[in-house]
């Protein structure tokens, strides 16, 4: 009997506009089914956990990231989106919904984010 291939987990600090579109993606790739979705709020103990669960994997952690398997671990938005397309054999390029999620407001979502993250920094 042959076994199954793991379950990936991806991890999704909401807030976070590249999560959302690795999410916008899973969703209209219909992949949501096969995925385990671990959404955690940012500052919070499950970000904590999370992250000390892919330290090991990671020179520095983001968000998103996937657990593939044991031991093998993927982050950035547009590496993931790409292997789960190559996986599914599907052209990420028709996808609408995605294309005018990153062609509208992601840029402004990404640069607002930015500098949230900077003001934090210098606040302490």
């Amino acid at each position: 009997m042959q076994e199954s291939a793991p379950t990936p987990i991806v991890y999704l600090k909401r807030g976070c506009p590249f999560c959302m579109k690795v999410r916008l993606f899973l969703l209209e790739a219909g992949l949501l089914p096969e995925v385990d979705i671990k959404a955690f709020d940012p500052d919070t103990p499950d970000e904590r956990s999370v992250s000390e669960e892919l330290a090991p994997h990671f020179e520095k952690i983001t968000y998103p990231s996937v657990k593939l398997s044991e031991g093998e671990y993927i982050n950035g938005s547009d590496d993931i989106i790409a292997l789960f397309a190559k996986r599914q054999g599907l052209d990420v390029g028709t996808f609408g919904t995605l294309q005018d999620y990153t062609e509208g407001v992601f840029e402004h979502l990404v640069r607002l984010y930015r500098e949230n993250i900077e003001l934090k920094a210098r606040l302490g």
